[in-house]
C-alpha cells in the first residue's frame, strides 16, 4: 500500500496505519504469549514459561521500536513515557513474573491501582499554562 500513498503524507502514513497495526499486533500477542505463560507456569512448564514471556518482552520491543520510528516533526518523542498505554510498566511486570517462576521468594510490588491519574499528572505538567481552544 505504501507505494500508492503521496510523498508528503508517507511519515503521517507510518506514524498513522502502520505503527498503529504494529502496535495493535504486538499487543495482542504480548496478551497471548503472557496468557499462555500463566497458564504453563500453574502446569509446572517453567521453561516453556519463560520462553513466553520472553517472546512477550520482544514483542513490546517491537512496539517499541513501532512508536520511535513513527516519531516525526513536531511529533517526535510523542510515545516518550507512555503513560497512558502502560508498555513500560506491562514490560516490568512481565520480567518480574519470570524472576518469580525461578525464585517464589522474588518482589512483587503491591497490586497497580490503574487510574490513569499518573499519565494526566505528567501530561498537565507538560502543558503548564498551556491550554487549547476547543470551541
Amino acid at each position: 500500500m505504501e507505494p500508492r500513498i503521496p510523498i508528503p503524507r508517507h511519515n503521517f502514513y507510518r506514524e498513522q496505519v502502520l505503527a498503529m497495526i504494529a502496535i495493535n499486533r504486538e499487543s495482542n500477542r504480548v496478551l497471548f504469549l503472557v496468557s499462555k505463560a500463566i497458564e504453563d507456569a500453574e502446569r509446572g512448564r517453567k521453561s516453556q514459561a519463560h520462553e513466553e514471556a520472553q517472546e512477550a518482552v520482544a514483542a513490546i520491543e517491537e512496539i517499541h521500536r513501532a512508536e520511535v520510528a513513527s516519531e516525526y516533526g513536531k511529533w517526535k518523542n510523542w510515545y516518550r513515557g507512555d503513560w497512558l498505554t502502560g508498555v513500560y510498566r506491562t514490560r516490568e511486570l512481565i520480567q518480574v513474573f519470570s524472576r518469580f517462576l525461578d525464585d517464589p521468594q522474588t518482589y512483587i510490588a503491591p497490586p497497580v491501582l490503574w487510574d490513569g491519574w499518573e499519565a494526566y499528572y505528567h501530561i498537565m505538567h507538560y502543558e503548564g499554562a498551556r491550554s487549547a481552544d476547543v470551541k
